[in-house]
């Protein structure tokens, strides 16, 4: 993050084989230079401090216990200003809007039992885990869903 954000420090958290094959990308892009870096499951517990946790692409290949779980975990960001950002896909009630956005809530319940999440989904998922959706903003196929304590 330091070429974008020259002022940001952030611990990448993933299993270390994960953290391997990233660490290539990562550097060609100028990002994740002077982070650290901590191996983990973030479905059991999640690095303690911190202002805020960035996930991509976490929660929509997994059940809704095991989501509540982890977002109930990243709750534990200090201060009363801990926010949680996830980025990935909310769909509409319906229609579909993109045969990507349908096969990827396809792909989620077939492998993992997981599923993509409608707003009003979501908002419940987060209830359940003492959060609340501070901001939800849509570009195309993805969105970015802040999340604060309740």
């Amino acid at each position: 993050m330091p070429a974008v954000f020259p002022d940001t420090q952030g611990v990448r958290y993933d299993r270390s084989e994960v953290m391997a094959d990233t660490d290539g990308p990562l550097r060609d892009a100028g990002a994740g230079e002077g982070d650290s870096r901590v191996g983990g499951d973030f479905f059991g517990s999640v690095p303690p401090g911190g202002d805020a946790h960035a996930l991509a692409d976490v929660i929509h290949d997994r059940d809704d216990e095991m989501s509540r779980r982890f977002l109930a975990n990243c709750r534990e960001i200090p201060g009363e200003e801990g926010r949680v950002l996830l980025a990935g896909t909310v769909v509409p009630d319906r229609p579909r809007p993109t045969p990507l956005v349908s096969l990827t809530d396809l792909y989620g319940p077939a492998v993992h039992g997981g599923r993509q999440r409608t707003t009003d989904q979501f908002t419940d998922l987060l209830a359940d885990a003492r959060s609340k959706p501070a901001r939800i903003a849509t570009g195309g196929d993805r969105t970015l869903v802040e999340a604060m304590r309740e």
